[in-house]
Formats: structure tokens, C-alpha cells, sequence
């Protein structure tokens, strides 16, 4: 059975909705939350035998790479192994696809689109099934177990930011690096959550966010009035609640590789510039120009392992 929300003389649990009356206020509310990811929960998701090793991070585009053979099949000879992989992690990443589904949907495929490049396929195609079979358990039970999300999902539970926004932020903190990745992470993480009436950020994540210490960060960005920051919280319940001022830009616009957002300030830095425009962006911003050729090389020449 299923019970929707909001039905006859419900009310709101929580005590921050408790006011709302009708039922488009509570339908305006339920639209502006961030959805919720069932595999994170318990019993929600099938328990995997995973004792075959894959590589952690693919190689290359393989979302496109993916995207592509899902569309067109096999393009060469001895290329089923990996085509499936690609076509599995597509599926997982960019469709957000039931592992049970999605084994369904890899199998199809390849008895439809093999193009005659697997002889696997005819003489032995229940090997075949079982390859996949292997190769859909260990991708969702990796990913699953360092909370990597499929795109969507993580776009929405991880946040996103523009180009645009990295600009302004540098400019805003004078390339300033501690600074800038402060504001770079609060700002990311605000965005899928803009139209919320309230959201709550919790001191451990201002934490991460901060080298020197979040409570500094937050006084100042309240000086300038980007950060509207509430006095109500409840240990072990809610944080406080903040709202930022900021001109934020379509969803469109978000800095996406194979779809996805990047997590940390320097995979969006290279993902979104050149090293010589970037060079000349964080001098604009106001670094000094040896500072600027310091820190490129450091960002483009010593890539995160």
C-alpha cells in the first residue's frame, strides 16, 4: 500500500511546515525537496556477493563512450567485456536504473546490437549473461559503498556550480584560495536547495569547507550580506539555518563531466578551463602574476590521484 502525503487533516511533522494550511502550500513545499536516494537505506537494496574487482573510476568518457554503444552497439571485435561495463555504468550513472534493470536492459542489448562482433554471443550466450550478470553486481556495490550516486541523484544531493560562479567568487574573494573555496563549496552545495524556505548546514560540513575555521568565513560573507545566517538550532537535531544572497544562475549552466558534477574546487577548475585562461582569470581576480602561474601549475600539473 501506498500512502501519499498531505492527505485529509494531515499535518505537517515537522515543526518548520507546521503553519502551511492548504494543500498547495504543501504541495510548493514538497516540490522544493531534494530527492532522497532509497539505496542509501537500509533493506532498500539487494545484498551483492562482491568479490570481483573492477576499476574504481573509468578511464576516459566512458558515460559518452556508454551513451553511445547503448545507441549503436558493438563497434569492433573483442570489444564486448568493455562495452558492457560502459553500457552498465551509463545506464547506472545517467538513468539512475535499478540494478535488477538494468542487467535486463545490458542483456537485450547485446543480443540486439552485437553488430556480428561477439561469437561469444552465439556460442555461449549464457556466459554471456553471466558476465554481465557479475559486472552490474560489482559496479552498484562499489559505487554504493563510497556513496557514489548517479547523476542526477548526485548533482541534487552533492550540489553544482556554473562557470560563471567561479568567476564572480574569485573576483568577490580576490583569489584569495582559502577564501575562494570556502564560498566555492557553500555556494555549490546551496544551489539544488535555492528554493527551499530554509536549509540547514551542518557544522561539519562548514568545517570541511574551512582551513582557519567556518565561524570567520561566515562573519565576513554576513558583512557583505551574502550570508543570512539565523540564530535557532537544536544540538543533535537541526543546524542553523542559512540563506545566501546570490545570483544564481540557470541549472543549465552547471559544470558537468560525463554528466555529473565534480566534487572538489580544482576538478571544476579543470573542467571548466584552460590553463592559460585560468592563468589570466586569477590575475583579474587579483593575484599576483607569479601567484598565478604558481597556482595553475599546481591545480593542472598535479592532478588529485
Amino acid at each position: 500500500m501506498l500512502k501519499l502525503p498531505y492527505g485529509y487533516n494531515q499535518k505537517c511533522v515537522d515543526k518548520l511546515y507546521e503553519y502551511l494550511e492548504t494543500w498547495q502550500q504543501h504541495l510548493d513545499q514538497l516540490l522544493k525537496l531534494t530527492p532522497l536516494e532509497l539505496r542509501n537505506i537500509p533493506r532498500q537494496q539487494l545484498s551483492f556477493d562482491l568479490n570481483e574487482e573492477i576499476d574504481f573510476k573509468p578511464n576516459g568518457n566512458a558515460f559518452a563512450e556508454g551513451k553511445y554503444l547503448y545507441e549503436n552497439g558493438l563497434m569492433t571485435n573483442n570489444s564486448r567485456h568493455d562495452s558492457q561495463w560502459k553500457v552498465l555504468y551509463y545506464i547506472h550513472m545517467g538513468m539512475n536504473i535499478p540494478p535488477e534493470a538494468a542487467f535486463n536492459f545490458t542483456w537485450q542489448w547485446i543480443n540486439k546490437k552485437h553488430n556480428g562482433y561477439s561469437k561469444q554471443i552465439f556460442a555461449n550466450p549464457g556466459s554471456v549473461k553471466k558476465e554481465i550478470e557479475r559486472q552490474a553486481i560489482n559496479i552498484w556495490g562499489k559505487y554504493e559503498r563510497n556513496f557514489i550516486y548517479p547523476n542526477e541523484v548526485n548533482n541534487s544531493h552533492n550540489g553544482y556550480i556554473t562557470k560563471l560562479d567561479l568567476e564572480e567568487i574569485a573576483i568577490l574573494k580576490k583569489a584569495n584560495v582559502l577564501d575562494v573555496k570556502f564560498l566555492f563549496n557553500l555556494i555549490k552545495d546551496y544551489y539544488p536547495k535555492r528554493f527551499r524556505m530554509q536549509v540547514n548546514i551542518h557544522s561539519d560540513k562548514l568545517r570541511q569547507w574551512s582551513d582557519k575555521g567556518y565561524q570567520g568565513h561566515l562573519e565576513v560573507l554576513q558583512s557583505q550580506g551574502i550570508v543570512i545566517r539565523s540564530n535557532s538550532y537544536q544540538v543533535d537535531v537541526f543546524s542553523k539555518s542559512i540563506k545566501i544572497n546570490w545570483n544564481f544562475k540557470d541549472a543549465s549552466q552547471a559544470i558537468l563531466v560525463d554528466g555529473r558534477a565534480p566534487d572538489t574546487w580544482e576538478e571544476h577548475i579543470r573542467a571548466a578551463y584552460k590553463p592559460e585562461e585560468f592563468r589570466e582569470h586569477w590575475i583579474k581576480a587579483g593575484s599576483k602574476r607569479t601567484a598565478a602561474i604558481m597556482t595553475t601549475k599546481r591545480i593542472f600539473e598535479r592532478r588529485e590521484k
